[in-house]
């Protein structure tokens, strides 16, 4: 028999002291629907999937007369896949190396990378390559029609795929991957989503779901990444899916901490419905992506946003029902100017999200529309390979070289300086505003002295640039990492605050100083302040609310990776302070109003939550009338 050994390997991810890895589910879908026929269980062995970022020579050192090899690679494992082959190539030149997924091209096959490049749906596909292998010399590529029907498809965890996975490593947990969809009905320019599995959705039998959420109740399974691509499409079948995941979490016998839902674009009140359902605990709440608030730039990558009184309404909705609601922007897409990115920014506030925003920078993903030549030379798109771009570092990985990713560092509306200070305004959004520093101070300009966002926050980043604070230091630092990482692609050793986890990684260079602008919040308090006055006189009780934004945090630290560390004292943490307010901060009418202000997050989910808070959840306290 014919040795075939698959790859799908990534990062480690090591929560609250327990290492955990994402069970290979597009190579084990391979497996899993090769093995279903007789010709190939008889001419072929598959010994192992490979899944982890192993040291290269002692993952060959285990291999035994390979006849074909195949990897699925993504951004995360592209550099250590090559690094694979070229071990493998040299113990045995005469294997077949076969490369699928979305980051694969020409390119790989012109460098004499791989053999054979499979292009769409790797299933039928790959079936095809080992029965041709046994005849013939395989094609270079193998483009097959897509699957029509899934229900051909047999899971990889029913048939026990992983079973023997789980078995070798019982003190490690496990993130699976649900698929109860395929396809992409749109054609975004810098995603690569649309432009593989095409425009028609395809669905997965509902038993089979239902089949795989049990399976993951009896498994070591601690998180659930749903893959479809728009999950609430369909809006009675994903709620009824949704009911599952939340019996699954809820489950005695479940280890599930978080379920992660790429939302139906545009998101609708489905989607809160359906976050909801998943529960608060579970959700990590609901991408209000817009990309971009500009038009023009919307045009140019094929993108659509709903109208900003629909956002807002969408936005109110999220925070009644009690759901995390972020939004992500990516920097900088064609068309995009310096003017236009800090206008949008504002725009999200004046829609009412004050939450969370999420900053992306613009990756050139091999099979994106967004980076043919055609649209290169059309928007003047200047790029830089970047390392380690999304990262999540663990001891036991082996990363020797580091992943490498194409970013868009200037394009002919936006210089490489203005992609820069784009960047840190973003970062002055992010981290004094929707973290909670200075948005009461800002509501109140806005609703009270009709003070645009725009308007105060350009003011505030005039100060941080120029200031003389700590805070100032700080920025101005990140500014020069970020720069450092735009010009040459890797990140600077600059001596973080004391407090901060140096980023390990470009997508979380925003928020290194997330802990630093805790130790220092009178400052930022004082900033915010001095800025107000600039347009009114301040009503002193909301300067007090402002000062009381924040949770009684007594230390805060900041991860490699953007998560927060923080020390709590918790005989006092659900105590509550009373304070009053010459306005109602809800409605901004000059109402007297008695307020409890207490933490947003309880005591029992700060304390499960251990030593790990995400980036992305904020401290703020709540405002509760009384």
């Amino acid at each position: 028999m014919k040795n075939v050994y698959l790859f799908q390997c990534q990062y480690a991810i090591d929560i609250r002291g327990v290492t955990n890895y994402y069970l290979p589910y597009t190579i084990g879908c391979l497996y899993a629907y090769a093995h279903q026929f007789n010709d190939i269980r008889q001419e072929f062995n598959f010994p192992e999937l490979f899944f982890k970022r192993e040291d290269p020579k002692s993952v060959v050192d285990r291999m035994e007369d390979p006849h074909v090899c195949g990897f699925s690679n993504y951004v995360w494992n592209e550099q250590y896949h090559l690094e694979l082959v070229k071990e493998i190539r040299a113990k045995f030149p005469n294997v077949i190396i076969v490369f699928g997924g979305p980051q694969v091209g020409q390119d790989n096959v012109d460098r004499n990378e791989c053999d054979v490049w499979i292009q769409q749906e790797g299933e039928i596909n790959f079936v095809q390559l080992l029965r041709d292998s046994l005849t013939d010399k395989p094609s270079a590529i193998y483009n097959g029609e897509r699957i029509d029907n899934l229900v051909d498809l047999p899971s990889p965890y029913l048939t026990g795929v992983f079973d023997d996975i789980i078995a070798k490593h019982p003190d490690n947990m496990f993130s699976m991957t649900l698929e109860t969809n395929r396809g992409c009905p749109f054609m975004c320019t810098f995603c690569d989503w649309g432009s593989l599995t095409y425009a028609k959705i395809k669905k997965h039998d509902l038993e089979k779901v239902v089949s795989e959420l049990d399976w993951c109740i009896r498994n070591p399974i601690g998180y659930i990444w749903v893959a479809d691509a728009n999950f609430g499409v369909f809006k009675s079948r994903d709620i009824a899916i949704a009911q599952m995941l939340n019996y699954t979490c809820e489950h005695p016998d479940s280890n599930i901490d978080a379920v992660n839902v790429q939302y139906y674009k545009n998101s609708t009140e489905t989607a809160v419905e359906i976050a909801k359902i998943i529960g608060k605990k579970y959700s990590r709440g609901i991408t209000l992506s817009v990309q971009s608030m500009t038009t023009d730039v919307l045009e140019a990558i094929k993108r659509t946003n709903m109208d900003l009184n629909d956002l807002g309404d969408l936005i109110q909705k999220t925070r009644d029902a009690g759901v995390l609601a972020y939004s992500e922007v990516i920097l900088p897409l064609p068309l995009e100017t310096l003017d236009s990115w800090k206008t949008g920014l504002a725009e999200l506030l004046e829609c009412g999200q004050h939450t969370a925003i999420e900053m992306w920078k613009a990756q050139l993903l091999k099979n994106s529309e967004m980076t043919s030549p055609a649209s290169k030379e059309l928007y003047g798109i200047e790029q830089i390979s970047v390392s380690d771009y999304s990262y999540y570092q663990s001891s036991g990985d082996w990363n020797d070289v580091p992943e490498q990713i194409n970013i868009i560092s200037a394009t002919n509306t936006m210089s490489s300086e203005e992609v820069t200070e784009a960047y840190m305004y973003g970062w002055m959004i992010i981290n004094l505003h929707t973290q909670g520093y200075m948005q009461i101070l800002a509501k109140y300009c806005r609703n009270v002295l009709d003070v645009s966002y725009r308007q105060f926050y350009d003011k505030v980043f005039a100060e941080l640039m120029e200031g003389d604070t700590p805070i100032s230091d700080a920025f101005r630092n990140t500014m020069t990492v970020e720069q450092h990482y735009m010009q040459q692609g890797d990140l600077l050793e600059l001596a973080p605050e004391a407090g901060n986890g140096a980023p390990e990684a470009g997508h979380f260079i925003a928020q290194r100083d997330l802990a630093t602008v805790f130790k220092y919040k009178n400052t930022v308090y004082d900033i915010g302040e001095k800025i107000a006055k600039t347009f009114g006189d301040i009503d002193g009780t909301v300067v007090n609310a402002n000062r009381h934004s924040l949770a009684d945090i007594t230390n805060m630290f900041t991860a490699p990776t953007g998560a927060r560390i923080v020390e709590i004292d918790e005989a006092t943490w659900e105590q509550g302070v009373n304070i009053k307010v010459n306005y109602d901060i809800d409605t901004w009418e000059p109402i007297h109003t008695s307020y409890l202000i207490k933490p947003s997050i309880p005591l029992d989910i700060i304390k499960q939550a251990g030593a790990f808070h995400h980036r992305r959840q904020g401290f703020k306290n709540l405002f509760i009338k009384t």
